[in-house]
């Protein structure tokens, strides 16, 4: 059996794109605080934004490392059960004609 059991609970999924939402969130606070800034707080100011960048920059490669793990699986899964990816894949084709023709009907 391959690793495509691996299944993100959803809380998995939905923190990379919170962390990333709070990552912007605070690059705006930190912009909004930054407009009257002094000369002897821009040492200060220019810390914090560096710590917000490399912040950003370990998120990001969080949730690419996650994205490929995520990929591997589903491949992995695919070349396990072609059958069954075919079958799946010509029911999302079935529902999608019959929305169409549905929305083709009623206009």
């Amino acid at each position: 059996m391959g690793s495509y059991r691996w299944f993100p609970t959803l809380h998995n999924r939905n923190s990379g794109v919170q962390e990333l939402q709070s990552l912007v969130n605070d690059l705006e606070s930190l912009l909004e605080g930054g407009r009257d800034l002094t000369a002897d707080q821009l040492p200060a100011f220019k810390s914090k934004l560096r710590h917000l960048v490399d912040e950003s920059r370990e998120t990001s490669d969080h949730l690419i490392q996650r994205s490929r793990r995520a990929i591997q699986a589903s491949g992995e899964y695919v070349g396990d059960h072609p059958w069954q990816t075919a079958a799946i894949l010509a029911a999302a084709a079935g529902l999608l004609a019959a929305a169409c023709a549905l929305s083709r009907n009623n206009s």
